[in-house]
């Protein structure tokens, strides 16, 4: 190395120069000594300040970046030095315009954010996000816009945001409870669980949102246009006058479904319900009179009976059973079981040709046979006339000496 000369000896001196150092000891980082390139050909970082790159690298106009796990001590919402919470966010931004938050992943505890000058504020979490503080209020300029993109919230909690005239949900956003602002804008991937905001609209279409659905389509577009095709089948009945029958032109009806308002749909079959009401009301109405080719029933309960011909198996009058004997003669059954006590029954025959009413009662174990409309007429002098069925031979029931005698054609 060169000598120095005096003189400039006598300005290092003055200039107060203890000695020259690279930076790798410690001891020599002191008042006094002058850096010199290391091995390298470079100046060691050790000349550098912690907090250097903090205070020289400023944040970007109208972006902040916010990372609650930041280390840095001098915060300013740069990429160098982050703000640690929202609530140092506030404040931030140009007065007007757009401003962005960036949300380093993590967890936001300080729920307050304030930021009154900017029209448009993005809130974009970049990773897993999450807004733990319960609640979360946000105050913004009146009429501004707030986007939400990729946060989440703890479930059961709020968010409160004043000033936003309305906000946006983007991307994988999730919000418990939300309160405030006119409207709100919801992507698919986005959740609201709970606001008090009525004016709701999505921003993705159905045919960009896929189906899992058990409806066919790929889309959801698809299976809400295949649901909305569909109709219900009903066999298409006419009331004639006496029954209902099946269309024989036209075996069914396809009934679609009908808007009522109300955002309600529904498939109108009252008409159809009307053809089968009145059909069954014919039926069983009381007041009208049934015309049918048989009935078939255990036991029939009667007023009284018109009848132009009656066939029984076994002819009951007040517990007795009547059967014709080998002589021709009708007799109570010695089989019969008589009630205790003995009734007074008796059976109303109306002529069908002469429109006389007569009784058939039984007395004393004999059938006698009497004028209805008579009360002082006796049994005697009173016929009858039956066809049998089968051989199509007639008889005549008549009443002699208190007995009823049936006479056939070969007497």
């Amino acid at each position: 190395m060169a000598s120095i000369s005096p003189t400039a000896a006598n300005i290092i001196a003055s200039l107060g120069i203890k000695g020259a150092t690279d930076g790798t000891n410690p001891a020599e980082l002191a008042s006094g000594f002058v850096p010199v390139l290391g091995a390298d050909g470079k100046l060691s970082v050790n000349f550098i300040p912690s907090g250097a790159a903090q205070m020289s690298v400023p944040p970007l106009y109208n972006v902040a970046v916010v990372d609650p796990n930041t280390t840095a001590t001098d915060r300013n919402g740069s990429i160098a030095a982050p703000f640690k919470s929202l609530s140092e966010a506030s404040g931030f931004g140009p007065n007007g315009g757009k401003v962005a938050l960036i949300l380093a992943p993590g967890d936001y505890s300080t729920g307050s954010l304030s930021l009154t000058r900017p029209s448009e504020l993005y809130v974009i979490g970049l990773g897993e996000c999450w807004l733990t503080a319960d609640p979360i209020n946000i105050g913004m300029r009146s009429g501004s816009l707030l986007f939400l993109q990729n946060v989440a919230m703890s479930v059961g909690s709020r968010m409160n945001v004043t000033g936003a005239s309305g906000i946006y949900c983007l991307g994988r956003t999730y919000l418990a409870t939300l309160s405030g602002g006119s409207w709100l804008k919801l992507s698919s991937e986005s959740r609201v669980d709970s606001t008090d905001i009525e004016n709701i609209t999505f921003l993705s279409e159905d045919s960009r949102i896929g189906n899992t659905s058990g409806v066919s389509g790929a889309t959801v577009k698809d299976a809400v246009g295949r649901l909305g095709r569909r109709t219900i089948r009903v066999s298409k009945i006419v009331d004639e006058s006496s029954c209902l029958v099946v269309d024989s032109s036209s075996s069914y009806d396809d009934i679609s479904a009908e808007s009522v308002g109300g955002g309600q749909e529904i498939y109108d079959l009252t008409s159809r319900d009307r053809i089968l009401m009145n059909a069954i009301n014919r039926a069983i109405r009381p007041q009208t009179d049934l015309v049918v080719n048989s009935v078939t029933a255990n036991t029939v309960t009667a007023g009284q009976v018109d009848a132009g011909g009656v066939r029984a198996n076994v002819f009951s009058l007040g517990g007795y059973h009547l059967t014709v004997d080998a002589y021709g003669y009708l007799v109570v059954d010695e089989g019969s079981d008589s009630p205790q006590p003995i009734p007074e029954g008796i059976v109303l025959i109306r002529d069908s040709q002469t429109g006389a009413l007569y009784t058939i009662g039984v007395e004393n174990g004999r059938m006698y046979l009497l004028n209805a409309e008579d009360e002082s007429s006796s049994s005697v002098g009173y016929e009858i006339n039956v066809v049998e069925d089968e051989t199509g031979n007639e008889y005549t029931i008549r009443v002699e000496d208190g007995r009823i005698i049936i006479s056939g054609p070969q007497e």
